[in-house]
């Protein structure tokens, strides 16, 4: 199951950017791998609505680090396995 609210959305021009802010002692790596699934398809819900790039962006508060993806691609793969998952 996927939850949550997009924190963040700028619409510019060539691309939209979705912001997810969190507050946590924990690594990059380990908050992006347990996020990742969410910000993908927030991104994958814009691009096939509005059919522009989409920047994921995981803001840190607590420890001052950024994560930015660009991942249409992977989101389309993403979701494609999960449904095959479910067949």
């Amino acid at each position: 199951m996927i939850s949550g609210f997009m924190d963040r959305v700028e619409f510019c021009d060539e691309e939209i950017k979705v912001y997810d802010y969190k507050i946590s002692s924990q690594s990059q790596e380990y908050l992006y791998e347990k996020y990742h699934m969410q910000l993908k398809f927030y991104s994958y819900v814009l691009n096939k609505k509005y059919n522009k790039n989409i920047k994921m962006i995981l803001v840190n508060l607590r420890k001052g680090y950024i994560i930015e993806k660009n991942c249409e691609q992977e989101v389309e793969v993403f979701l494609n396995n999960y449904v095959n998952q479910l067949n």
